[in-house]
This record gives C-alpha cells, sequence and structure tokens, in this order.
C-alpha cells in the first residue's frame, strides 16, 4: 500500500514523500502532488507493488507532463532482485490524445537492474530527451527476471525544466 504517513495496521506500507520542490497532501482517499516550478530539477515516480509480471501498463498508469522537461535519468529500485535475467522496463511517450507512443530509449539502452542487484538506472543513452507539455509518460514492464522476478519496483524519472 502506499500510504500518506506511517500505518500501524500494514506491515509493508510505503509512505509517499515530498522531495525538494514537490508537496504532497492527501483528503484521506487520494494523494495530490504538486511540483514548484522554480525548481529546476524535477522528479516523478511510478510505483509498482508486489511480484511483478511483464506487462503494458504504459496507458493504465501514466503521468500528464505539464510544460517541456529534458528527461536526464531514469533509476530503478526493487525490493526483490530479479534473477536470472535482468528486469527492463520501457517508459513511453504517449501524445496529447494517447493515440500514439514514442519509446524514450532504444531497445538495447532500456533502463535495467542487472539480476541479482535491487537497483539499476539507464546508461545515458536517452533516445528522446523531450518529455513535450501535454504528453502523457507511461511504463511497461518488458522483463523481471527469469528465474525469480523483482518484486515492488520504484521507477524514478529525472527531469530539468526550462
Amino acid at each position: 500500500y502506499i500510504t500518506y504517513a506511517p500505518n500501524a495496521t500494514l506491515s509493508a506500507e510505503r509512505v509517499l514523500i515530498a522531495g525538494t520542490g514537490m508537496t504532497v497532501a492527501s483528503d484521506g482517499t487520494n494523494f495530490f502532488t504538486s511540483v514548484n516550478t522554480n525548481v529546476r530539477d524535477k522528479t516523478l515516480g511510478f510505483f509498482f507493488a508486489g511480484a511483478l509480471a511483464t506487462t503494458s501498463l504504459a496507458v493504465n498508469a501514466r503521468v500528464y507532463i505539464p510544460f517541456n522537461m529534458e528527461l536526464r535519468q531514469v533509476r530503478l529500485a526493487s525490493q526483490t532482485a530479479p534473477t536470472g535475467a535482468n528486469l527492463l522496463i520501457n517508459p513511453l511517450q504517449y501524445n496529447a490524445t494517447l493515440a500514439a507512443s514514442t519509446a524514450i530509449f532504444a531497445s538495447a539502452n532500456r533502463p535495467a537492474i542487472i539480476a541479482g542487484v535491487n537497483v539499476g538506472s539507464d546508461n545515458g543513452t536517452i533516445a528522446i530527451t523531450t518529455l513535450f507539455s501535454g504528453s502523457w509518460l507511461g511504463v511497461n514492464l518488458d522483463q523481471v527476471g527469469s528465474t525469480n522476478a523483482g518484486s515492488s519496483l520504484t521507477v524514478t524519472f529525472v527531469m530539468r525544466s526550462s
């Protein structure tokens, strides 16, 4: 579970915490985040709870891009390390109508967590660095390990505004 504050009745909840230039609020049911546009570097996160499976989630779990930003890095962390094969994600940028998507990384350069390790990132070769105002950002899970899948994956996008 993702919570606004620690919850004594939950054993594995994740608490949503605001970083530099961000605020987080909750109405008891929903979370609201906002970014101070005066801070140039921004982070945006996706969280996939529990055991991971390869799936196309980009259209279902997406975040609106409110203004043009430069993608600087993608970082990954999983509670359980994948084994047998690397964990690979495929970030996609969708146009405003969600009719078409563009892969942000070439297939060989997708952000990865190496098998047996809990953290990873992109290799610095980002094909699409501009995230356009009005577009949507999503993530597909392309590979999650072969012997044992990773679990509870956090994907963090590090971006810079103009």
